[in-house]
């Protein structure tokens, strides 16, 4: 029987393998813990941007576009093109679809910038704006407008009798984790 070999594993043998095996399988469930994070927050990171884009393609398009009359409040009194303070826009601007002619609104409420559209151009007193969220998470808007005299005011007009429009609008916005965007719209 001296002949005769043993060709099986020994414990510590099968003990060293499984060591290994634990330990690349912990190194690659880490790496794949760690791509997955990555993704979702390159996937809210790029949605938020996502939302900010459309936010100010969208202005963008409403300023680009202002009507030629500002429409009548709901008092029957004639409306200006452009009014805003430091925290709202409102425009009377060219529509889409079956609306010619559009009022939007731009504001910030509650930790998200707003857009509300009116269904009709000049509203009876009762009539409600559409609100829609165009992007969530925001600590704040402020608008800015260049007047004619090139000085930025927090007010548009800057007087009851204005009725032209500013030369450029300027936006800035701090989201909820403090990032600043702006951006600066010259006006036609």
């Amino acid at each position: 029987m001296a002949g005769r070999r043993n060709y099986g594993m020994t414990l510590v043998e099968v003990l060293v393998a499984l060591a290994i095996l634990g330990l690349l399988s912990l190194l690659g469930y880490r790496a794949l813990d760690s791509t997955l994070r990555v993704r979702d927050r390159v996937a809210v990171e790029a949605g938020r941007w996502r939302e900010l884009s459309f936010f100010f393609d969208r202005l963008r398009d409403d300023l680009d576009q202002p009507s030629m009359r500002g429409g009548r409040a709901a008092s029957g009194e004639p409306r200006p093109l452009w009014t805003g303070n430091d925290a709202s826009l409102e425009i009377a601007a060219l529509g889409h679809d079956e609306n010619p002619v559009r009022r939007v609104q731009y504001r910030w409420n509650a930790g998200a910038v707003e857009l509300l559209l009116w269904p009709v151009f000049d509203a009876a007193p009762a009539t409600l704006p559409e609100v829609h969220k165009v992007v969530g998470a925001t600590r704040s808007l402020r608008f800015r407008y260049l007047s004619r005299s090139r000085a930025w005011v927090d007010v548009w007009p800057p007087r009851v009798t204005d009725t032209e429009a500013p030369l450029a609008i300027r936006v800035d916005l701090v989201l909820a984790d403090g990032t600043r965007v702006g951006r600066i719209f010259a006006l036609p």
